[in-house]
């Protein structure tokens, strides 16, 4: 399952950056479906369902401090 997420911006300040939450078999790294996640088993691999998670952060620059650049 992968999901993306959008940032949010609030008072021209990015206070949620972009990322992307990825969960898949930690056994055979099959892209498990949402509907998937209540089931024991893997339905690739066939393995008891251990999930692993990774989050993929866009990093965005940083605006100006005080009126100057780092």
């Amino acid at each position: 399952m992968r999901v993306e997420h959008k940032e949010k911006i609030l008072n021209n300040a990015v206070i949620d950056p972009a990322h992307v939450v990825e969960v898949v078999c930690a056994h055979c790294e099959f892209d498990v479906a949402e509907t998937d996640l209540s089931l024991a088993t893997c339905p690739s691999c066939g393995a008891d369902l251990t999930l692993k998670k990774s989050v993929g952060i866009q990093v965005t620059p940083l605006p100006p401090i005080f009126g100057s650049t780092m």
